[in-house]
C-alpha cells in the first residue's frame, strides 16, 4: 500500500501503468507469503516450548507473550526472533 500511495503521489500520470494487475498480485503474494512465514516460525517455536503443568490461558486471544509467561523453558531465543521480526 505504501508502494502505491507513492506511485499515485510522486507519478500521478503514469500512475496506471506501474500499478498494473501482475505487480498488484505480486505486491500481494509477497506480502502473503512473508506474513506466513513468520506466522509458522512463531508457532513452530511455540511448540517447542515446555510448561510446567497444564495451565489456562485466563484471555479470549492467546498471544505469544502470554505463552511465553507461563512457559518454564529458557525464552531467549524466542524473545530474539520476535524482537528481529518484529
Amino acid at each position: 500500500m505504501a508502494y502505491d500511495r507513492y506511485a499515485a503521489i510522486c507519478h500521478p500520470l503514469r500512475y496506471t501503468i506501474i500499478m498494473n494487475l501482475c505487480l498488484c498480485v505480486l505486491l500481494v503474494m509477497v506480502s502473503m507469503s512473508i506474513s506466513i512465514v513468520f506466522s509458522l516460525l512463531h508457532s513452530v517455536m511455540v511448540l517447542h516450548l515446555s510448561f510446567c503443568r497444564a495451565l489456562e490461558i485466563p484471555h479470549f486471544f492467546c498471544e505469544l507473550t502470554h505463552f511465553t509467561k507461563l512457559t518454564c523453558s529458557d525464552t531467549l531465543f524466542l524473545n530474539i526472533l520476535v524482537y528481529i521480526s518484529s
